[in-house]
């Protein structure tokens, strides 16, 4: 069974705010990287939700490492057969901000 990967409106924006620092601080190159990455990551959880580790198990939230410096957190609707992405999270931003 393939699940749908759908973004929360966080997500959405989280996304764009890191293709718009990309294309100020680093080349087109490394944005295309990273457009890529991501939607290689979303074919994983498609496949296999549940591949991924925990963040809050009480919650249901998994994290999947996007690069080295962002974190994906994503839901787990079974019943739907739907995954939802939560946020697109910075690892060296102080970790209290990531309110999920």
């Amino acid at each position: 069974m393939v699940f749908e990967i759908n973004l929360s409106a966080r997500a959405r924006l989280d996304f764009l705010r890191v293709l718009d620092y990309l294309s100020e601080e680093w080349t087109q190159k490394d944005v295309e990287i990273f457009y890529w990455k991501f939607e290689k990551l979303k074919f994983a959880p498609s496949i296999n939700p549940f591949l991924f580790s925990f963040y809050n198990r009480e919650k249901k939230i998994r994290k999947v490492p996007l690069t080295k410096h962002n974190m994906v957190y994503y839901l787990v609707d079974e019943e739907n057969s739907r995954v939802q992405i939560i946020t697109i999270f910075n690892v060296f931003r102080n970790p209290e901000k990531l309110k999920l």
